[in-house]
């Protein structure tokens, strides 16, 4: 009687034990199948040496790109509602002695995002003491908005490495954010060369 018991006690644990294992195997397949690789995606790029010779036009000074571009005070009634633009300034990167890359053949500006640029709307962030304000750049050709950061933010039609000189024409201006307060507006915005 007793190792009657004891053998039905068994087959419920060898049940027990195949449908645990069976469970198991199932888990395992089914996260095998998760983890399968779909494609693989590799990246090709490159670093170069600065190769033009740039100098910021409309700068109050400008040194190896570097500079200062003088913006207008405006009125204030200018700027008094959200989205109000003024203070339309023209700047260039002009380049100059640009050498010439295998594979490349123009050179345009890439302005690049940070902490003085509002991801949001693109704007450069004030940093003086005018309330509401801020600083917009656009493509000079066709008044597009830059977005700084973005991949596909708009370009001026690029330099041609064949040709070696050329000015990337620009306008920076003040775009209020709301009813804009009386006050400095300051801002900055760093830039890489690209090569295509």
């Amino acid at each position: 009687m007793r190792s009657c018991k004891h053998l039905s006690l068994r087959k419920k644990k060898m049940k027990f034990i195949s449908k645990s294992a069976l469970y198991f195997v199932m888990l395992l397949a089914g996260t095998g199948t998760a983890m399968a690789s779909d494609g693989t995606i590799s990246f090709t790029g490159g670093v170069a040496a600065s190769t033009c010779t740039i100098t910021l036009t409309g700068a109050s000074s400008s040194t190896a790109g570097t500079g200062t571009i003088t913006m207008p005070w405006v009125a204030l009634s200018l700027l008094g509602t959200s989205g109000n633009v003024a203070g339309s300034t023209s700047f260039g990167i002009a380049l100059a002695a640009c050498a010439t890359f295998t594979g490349k053949t123009t050179v345009n500006a890439f302005f690049e995002s940070g902490a003085g640029v509002n991801g949001a709307t693109g704007n450069l962030i004030n940093t003086g003491t005018s309330t509401n304000s801020a600083i917009e750049l656009l493509v000079a050709s066709t008044m597009t908005k830059i977005i700084p950061g973005s991949a596909s933010q708009a370009q001026p039609t690029a330099v041609s490495l064949a040709g070696g000189t050329g000015v990337l024409n620009y306008v920076a201006q003040y775009i209020s954010t709301g009813v804009a307060g009386a006050g400095t507006i300051l801002s900055s915005v760093t830039y890489s060369l690209v090569y295509n």
